[in-house]
């Protein structure tokens, strides 16, 4: 299956021009609603001109609104630029977490290459004018959070950085989802129902907080949200004809080809399994991959980076991690082995 390439730069150029403050009226309202609200925050910081934006929006058949008009070519390659940019701090969190476990610069920038080199991420996700981009970079900076730090801090940091995932886009919710689950699976006695309730309640005030939306009544933002994405859901087999609904086993075979290596996936991250990172890591990338399957119906391919990277990443640093450990157990070896012909030649004279 070829999947679909977006080129909805009117839509997602209108949409940045949206205010990130209380609505003025019912429609601007829908829009709040139905755009991710740090990624407004986010455009609306961006230094620009969006005088020459002409952009008119009609309706589909399907009820959907259709964005069609003039994008001023600064306003598209700034926003492209800012894309980028959040790309690469994407790439350099993952690095820095790669570096930090693997200890090596140079496996480290390896463990970036499925992800640097996939299609989904530098032509759907890094030359988009959307909030892909920025959901990445969330979901890569609350597994740094969930590794680097400890204790109470690890507990409020991660749970504001799972409400600003969910604030950049609505599949943020899968990391929120993860750390819940792993305060619930690592937790003991109450601490085990107590620590995700909290945890939700702190992202949920994060992301009210950022999202005025919410601030007229939570059940009102909730009505709308499921109202857009009710149309959508429904509108999707006439509006992308082959490209949807697909169930989970399609998108699995379309989306990733090399299904068949999911057993020696398996049998990387169990060989790995002591490792004090082993945990956070193939949680965090197990509920991206698998919640990304169960829960988007269409193979539009900047739907999959949530998925490519929870698989490539944790898989990458298996490998890498299995090689150095090899490695580093063979050398001692291959210096003894060196060593007894010198010591024999040594002999040898001395008689």
């Amino acid at each position: 299956m070829q999947f679909e390439r977006w080129t909805d730069d009117a839509e997602w150029a209108w949409k940045a021009t949206i205010r990130p403050y209380p609505a003025r009226d019912g429609k601007e309202y829908e829009w709040q609603a139905s755009v991710p609200s740090l990624y407004r925050w986010f455009t609306n910081a961006l230094p620009m001109d969006s005088r020459k934006l002409d952009v008119s929006i009609g309706k589909n058949p399907n009820g959907l609104d259709r964005f069609e008009g003039y994008v001023p070519p600064a306003m598209r390659n700034g926003m492209r630029l800012a894309s980028i940019a959040l790309y690469a701090l994407m790439l350099g969190l993952l690095w820095l977490i790669a570096f930090r476990i693997l200890s090596s610069p140079t496996l480290a920038a390896l463990a970036l290459l499925p992800v640097a080199m996939s299609e989904t991420f530098w032509n759907c996700v890094a030359w988009r004018t959307g909030p892909d981009a920025l959901l990445c970079l969330m979901l890569v900076g609350t597994l740094a959070a969930w590794l680097w730090l400890s204790g109470w801090k690890q507990f409020v940091v991660v749970s504001v950085l799972a409400g600003l995932a969910c604030a950049s886009k609505q599949n943020g919710i899968l990391v929120l989802a993860a750390w819940c689950g792993w305060l619930v699976f690592t937790g003991r006695g109450s601490s085990r129902a107590w620590r995700p309730l909290v945890a939700i309640t702190v992202a949920a005030t994060v992301f009210c907080l950022i999202n005025p939306a919410t601030w007229s009544g939570p059940w009102r933002f909730l009505t709308e949200s499921i109202r857009v994405r009710t149309l959508w859901a429904e509108a999707a087999a006439t509006r992308y004809g082959k490209y949807g609904p697909h169930t989970w086993w399609q998108l699995w075979t379309d989306a990733l080809p090399v299904w068949p290596l999911v057993p020696f996936y398996g049998w990387l991250l169990w060989r790995c399994r002591r490792e004090a990172w082993f945990g956070p890591v193939a949680w965090w990338g197990s509920c991206l991959a698998l919640g990304t399957l169960l829960t988007i119906p269409s193979p539009v391919t900047r739907y999959l980076a949530p998925l490519e990277l929870g698989l490539y990443f944790p898989a990458m640093l298996a490998v890498l991690h299995i090689l150095a450990r090899v490695s580093r157990a063979t050398r001692p070896a291959a210096s003894v082995d060196n060593a007894r012909p010198a010591g024999n030649a040594g002999a040898t004279a001395a008689k």
